[in-house]
């Protein structure tokens, strides 16, 4: 028992620093037999610790815990399925359901699905289900996360039993740079298996944009869903601007920027360019995986999936797609992890060349982003062309200051007057896109006619 002893004083010390004096006193001598630990996995975890999912579930064929062996007020600890424990919640209400007919299992989904926020899949893979134990959640909180390893592979440990071990965090097999490691392919090509792979090596977080949409359509009510839905969804998000689509995508994921993210699914060179400027510094490489109809066709084949309509804007345009890669990998005929060190070897030699810069950065890209930036901050009602040229001489200026008794005939610049004038320089520059969107003017456009005038004006000598 030294072990849950040891867990339960790290806990009481994350709780304390956290202020959440309800759990430390709680604790305090509190039944090990009514202590749980719930292992999670993605979507669901950010479900709970997020608020939208209000009720856990545990469905089984057999009479296993935590089938009738939790109770109102039992504890139960959330641990990230080979991650760390985040989070803890007390059970309001714990109902006892016994399925034994698709009736039965169809009428909890039709009852409890909105606050189960569960997925179509997971409801046809828990057809043969007789039990059900659906635990109310309350008191939700969260701390700073500690690692913890689990000797056997259950999702639901009693906590009363010697199964766990603390230990400190896992090292990850590979090390690579903080990056976003987008993956793309036509479906069936292996895009999740591959992401999944990366993550283990990598240890660090993994999404897939259709997580994100299907967790947005949960949120606007959603209780059942298909591919076109997510179709709908995406293509309502491309219309709406990449920006907004990449600035909820990364709230979604709640990233801390400090350990690599792999993202699965991209099908759009607009996302990925949109992408890199709300993960910057952070760069954003694209893996294609390139597969023949041979491989495609086996993969979807083995894994029951429907039909895609390529023709979709959500699809995106997969040659387009390809072309613009980092890097393309031919999979057919590979195994995962020769795949994956095709990407290792990549990301250590390459990664750190990648990043937002003036050789892969488009203006308009530049524009859209800053022009959504000042949506979000409700700065946009101010930007009128008057205020914006007055801004743009006032910072002028503030460039101009940087030189003010410096001598004169003094060619070189010191490292502190180059860190300012980046500043300065930015912030007039900046002011100028923003004077350009506020008058519709295409930037480009507007200093190629102002260069034409001026060829004509002042001919080659």
């Amino acid at each position: 028992m030294q072990d849950q002893q040891l867990i339960l004083r790290i806990l009481s010390e994350r709780l304390m620093s956290a202020g959440a004096l309800y759990w430390v006193e709680k604790l305090k001598d509190f039944p090990p037999n009514k202590i749980h630990m719930a292992l999670m996995v993605e979507p669901y975890l950010s479900y709970i610790l997020s608020g939208k999912k209000t009720i856990e579930s545990r469905f089984s064929m057999k009479k296993i815990s935590p089938w009738h062996r939790i109770a109102t007020g039992d504890v139960i600890i959330l641990k990230r399925s080979g991650g760390e424990i985040v989070g803890i919640f007390e059970a309001s209400e714990v109902r006892f359901l016994q399925i034994e007919n698709d009736d039965d299992l169809l009428e909890i989904k039709r009852q409890f699905n909105k606050q189960l926020c569960i997925e179509d899949d997971f409801w046809a893979q828990k057809k043969n289900s007789n039990y059900a134990t659906l635990i109310s959640i309350s008191n939700l909180c969260t701390f700073s996360p500690f690692s913890l390893h689990i000797k056997n592979r259950q999702s639901w440990i009693d906590f009363c039993y010697p199964q766990l071990e603390f230990q400190e965090p896992r090292e990850p097999r590979r090390r690579i740079s903080t990056a976003v490691i987008c993956i793309a392919g036509k479906a069936g090509a292996g895009k999740t298996t591959v992401a999944n792979y990366l993550k283990e090596q990598y240890l660090c977080q993994r999404y897939s944009v259709s997580d994100f949409l299907k967790a947005e359509l949960k949120r606007r009510g959603f209780t059942e869903m298909n591919r076109s839905d997510l179709q709908d969804l995406g293509e309502e998000y491309i219309r709406s601007g990449w920006d907004h689509f990449c600035h909820d995508f990364i709230d979604f994921v709640d990233w801390d920027k400090q350990n690599p993210l792999i993202i699965d699914g991209v099908r759009h060179t607009g996302f990925l360019r949109a992408l890199s400027s709300w993960t910057y510094p952070v760069p954003v490489c694209c893996i294609y995986l390139s597969a023949n109809g041979e491989t495609i066709a086996r993969n979807i084949q083995n894994r029951g999936s429907e039909i895609v309509d390529s023709s979709r804007l959500a699809e995106g345009d997969q040659l387009k797609l390809e072309h613009s890669a980092d890097l393309v990998i031919e999979v057919n005929g590979k195994s995962i992890p020769e795949i994956g060190e095709e990407i290792a070897v990549f990301l250590s030699q390459r990664l750190p060349q990648y990043g937002k810069n003036d050789n892969n950065t488009l203006i308009s890209d530049l524009s859209s982003y800053l022009d959504f930036f000042n949506e979000l901050r409700g700065w946009k009602k101010f930007h009128n062309p008057r205020d914006l040229s007055l801004s743009i001489s006032l910072e002028a200026s503030e460039l101009l200051e940087i030189f003010q008794w410096s001598g004169t005939g003094k060619n070189k610049l010191t490292q502190t007057q180059i860190e300012k004038i980046s500043e300065e320089l930015a912030d007039v520059m900046i002011y100028c896109i923003d004077l350009a969107n506020a008058c519709n003017l295409d930037i480009t456009k507007t200093i190629m006619d102002k260069v034409q005038k001026n060829r004509l004006k002042y001919p080659e000598k």
